[in-house]
C-alpha cells in the first residue's frame, strides 16, 4: 500500500471512531501502532513504559479523535504529537514522584546541603540520636 493511500486510510478510520467504530480503531492501530510504539521507545527505555504509552495514546485517540482535522496535519502527525505530549507527562510525573521527600528531611537537608542525607544516615553533619531533640545527651 502506498504512502497516500495509508494517510487516506487512516484518516478515513479517525473520522468512523467518534461514532463508536471499535474496528475503525482496530485499523489505526494495526496501520498506525509500529510506528507509534517506536516512537514511545525514543523518551523510554524500559518496554513496559513504552507500551503504557501506546495504551493511552489509543484511549486518547478513542476518546479525542473528533479533533483530528486533516486540513491541519497528517493522521500519523496528529499521532505522533499525541505519544510525544504522553510521553512527556508521564516523564514529569515520574520526576515529581521521585523528589518527593519528607517536608521535615527536606527542610533540615537544605541548611546545609546535604540533599536528604538526614534520612539514610550518610550525611557527615548527621547528629547521633542522643542529640535529637526531646532526647538526653547521656542516653
Amino acid at each position: 500500500m502506498d504512502l497516500d493511500a495509508n494517510r487516506s486510510l487512516i484518516a478515513a478510520a479517525l473520522g468512523r471512531i467518534p461514532a463508536g467504530d471499535r474496528a475503525a480503531l482496530q485499523t489505526v492501530y494495526r496501520l498506525t501502532s509500529a510506528k507509534l510504539l517506536a516512537s514511545a521507545f525514543v523518551s523510554w527505555a524500559s518496554a513496559r513504559e513504552a507500551e503504557d504509552v501506546l495504551q493511552e495514546v489509543y484511549v486518547t485517540v478513542w476518546r479525542k479523535a473528533a479533533d483530528f482535522d486533516a486540513s491541519r496535519a497528517s493522521p500519523m502527525t496528529w499521532l505522533i504529537a499525541l505519544a510525544r505530549n504522553r510521553s512527556i507527562d508521564r516523564l514529569r510525573a515520574s520526576r515529581v514522584s521521585r523528589n518527593m521527600d519528607p517536608i521535615d528531611s527536606r527542610s533540615r537537608s537544605r541548611r546545609h546541603g546535604c540533599r536528604g542525607g538526614h534520612r539514610t544516615g550518610k550525611c557527615s553533619r548527621a547528629r547521633p540520636a542522643a542529640w535529637m531533640p526531646g532526647r538526653s545527651r547521656l542516653a
